[in-house]
């Protein structure tokens, strides 16, 4: 069995998309003054691997702190998706996604992370996708993107209603190309908003 850390590093000044606040780490005690050390944070709480709930579109949607911990794990399916600019339904139809699954769309567009185009050119899900993958029962989808879509968020909105979250900003999909079964632990802290920061990791059995 084997661990992969599907979750970008959040840092100072992490690139965020556009609009949303920056990220600012500063130490408040150090070794040398105080004898331990002390950091605090100023982020948005969608900035670098995060976890949208339901609540990010969905009136009266879900918390980060009210999901169900059973919907946060589960076997991961992952969807290769890195030929099309436009992700389809077509794209599940040799892949089998049953309920409890945690679906992974691989885009490659994780290489691009710091070009301004990362956040503004990226693939979109179609909403045909989102019916079948709620459809099929899944509690989460996944992306090494920004976005599964843009405004009016329809994909969002889809799969939200559902009761089915988004993590976004995922790296290193492409180490899961061969990796079959896998599971997919995805736990955000643990806050009372829309998002939060997730750590998540893929076991491989």
């Amino acid at each position: 069995m084997r661990f992969i850390d599907l979750t970008r590093t959040l840092t100072d000044h992490i690139a965020v998309y556009p609009g949303d606040p920056a990220v600012h780490l500063a130490d408040v005690a150090t070794l040398a003054k105080d004898g331990y050390r002390g950091s605090r944070i100023d982020a948005g709480v969608h900035a670098g691997t995060h976890l949208d709930a339901p609540a990010h579109f969905i009136e009266n949607g879900k918390r980060v702190d009210e999901m169900d911990a059973a919907r946060l794990i589960g076997r991961g399916r992952l969807v290769d998706a890195r030929k099309f600019r436009t992700i389809d339904a077509h794209l599940l139809e040799e892949l089998t996604v049953e309920p409890g699954d945690i679906v992974l769309i691989w885009t490659g567009w994780s290489k691009k992370f710091g070009d301004p185009k990362y956040f503004t050119d990226f693939p979109e899900l179609t909403a045909e996708l989102a019916k079948r993958i709620i459809a099929a029962g899944a509690v989460m989808v996944g992306l090494d993107s920004p976005s599964p879509d843009r405004p009016p968020h329809a994909v969002h909105r889809l799969l939200m209603q559902a009761d089915i979250a988004i993590v976004e900003n995922l790296t290193g999909l492409e180490l899961l190309a061969s990796a079959t079964p896998f599971e997919v632990v995805a736990l955000p802290a643990k806050w009372h908003t829309e998002a939060a920061p997730v750590r998540v990791v893929a076991r491989i059995f």
